[in-house]
């Protein structure tokens, strides 16, 4: 909802007066939730459940919120309980894999992903979640050739299924890795102009046009006018008579976030400082934001604030860790590494570089020079103390 104070005030009318109102309690749960206030979405969730425990989505609602305050043992207790009431679904298997993923044991994160895939049936939905999520496990461990795969797979499918807009998604995804980790943003560029030859937006429903997401990856590219361009347009259908308000709050995170990108192509760095800081502020995706922050902070020389939003990144639980359009996690780690290295903070430095070169000790290629250069300076570095362990 893009009216979040109206809608908490209306349902705790309705609670007040009927407190055992179990859709009013979920409703609620899910406005906070959205707003990114997770203890109190904890709250109406398990008080939820606790009107009607005959609901399973309710399980899966009050375990993505434990998932976000980083409660991973919560997670697991909330899910075994709807294992033993439900029949599984993948939406709860994938809240298993994803505390997996929080633990580090991708291989695991990457075992059961596969079997999700393999027991989707012919459902399009079921069958696109698992390659999203073994998308993002591949270029996490930068197996960049994989990932690709993946996502291929997705498109392919999106495409029989005569779904343009998952189609068009993962093209996005796909300029992604050319721009962030080929380098080489003009192919990025040309794989969403050939996507929207085949799909033009104007053919596609208003609601389902991912303007934000078209104008984050060409501001990535450095595609400054074109992502501008984008951003016109997603601000005229926030504006529209027939669309206003029907996007919520999630949209202007996700328009401040390409803005601030936009504004860094275009050299203009301490202004993108102050609109990412608002993305990710106001943005329902807690993460989403913080690298190109971060990145913000560095070209400013604002090495100290660069490390902690990189370090937050990091850190942050984020349920929908699979969904967000591109994967910072090595690159962020690479960065960490030589930030710290440049601070002579040894001890954060050689916990950065060891961490980077495990996770990418089975990258592709183009990222085997990084993990050679990673190992380098763990070599140089290391010394007595204990390293400070950075999650992977």
């Amino acid at each position: 909802t893009d009216q979040p104070d109206s809608a908490i005030a209306a349902y705790r009318a309705v609670i007040a007066e009927y407190p055992g109102d179990m859709r009013a309690l979920n409703n609620l749960g899910y406005v906070y939730e959205q707003l990114r206030r997770f203890a109190q979405a904890d709250t109406f969730f398990h008080r939820a459940l606790e009107a009607d425990s005959s609901v399973a989505l309710l399980y899966n609602h009050l375990a993505e919120d434990q998932f976000n305050e980083g409660k991973m043992t919560d997670v697991e207790r909330t899910l075994a309980a709807r294992r033993r009431r439900f029949a599984p679904q993948q939406d709860a298997e994938i809240l298993a894999l994803s505390v997996l993923v929080a633990r580090g044991l991708l291989d695991s994160a990457q075992v059961l992903a596969e079997r999700l895939f393999g027991s989707a049936g012919d459902d399009v939905e079921r069958r696109t979640a698992p390659l999203i999520i073994l998308s993002d496990l591949a270029l996490r461990r930068g197996r960049l050739t994989d990932a690709e795969h993946y996502v291929q797979m997705r498109m392919n499918i999106e495409a029989s299924d005569g779904s343009p807009g998952g189609y068009l998604d993962g093209a996005l995804s796909l300029a992604f890795i050319q721009v962030m980790y080929r380098n080489a943003p003009a192919i990025g560029v040309r794989m969403i102009d050939s996507a929207l030859v085949r799909y033009p937006l104007a053919q596609i429903a208003p609601l389902d046009r991912e303007y934000q997401f078209f104008a984050y990856v060409f501001a990535l590219a450095g595609e400054s006018i074109l992502s501008r361009a984008y951003l016109v347009e997603l601000a005229a259908l926030d504006a529209a008579p027939a669309t206003r308000g029907s996007r919520g709050i999630g949209s202007e995170g996700g328009y401040l976030r390409a803005r601030g990108v936009a504004e860094i192509a275009e050299g203009k760095y301490q202004g993108a400082q102050v609109t990412l800081h608002r993305a990710a502020d106001i943005y329902f995706c807690p993460t989403c934001a913080l690298p190109d922050l971060a990145r913000s902070y560095e070209l400013t020389g604002a090495r100290d604030s660069a490390i902690a939003v990189y370090v937050r990144y990091l850190n942050m639980p984020w349920s929908e860790w699979f969904a967000t359009d591109g994967e910072f996690h090595g690159l962020a780690l690479r960065r960490l590494g030589q930030l710290y290295d440049a601070e002579h903070d040894t001890v954060r430095a050689v916990a950065a570089y060891q961490a980077l070169s495990t996770l990418w000790a089975t990258a592709d290629p183009e990222l085997q020079p990084d993990v050679t250069l990673a190992r380098t300076r763990l070599v140089a570095l290391r010394g007595g103390g204990k390293a400070v362990i950075v999650r992977q």
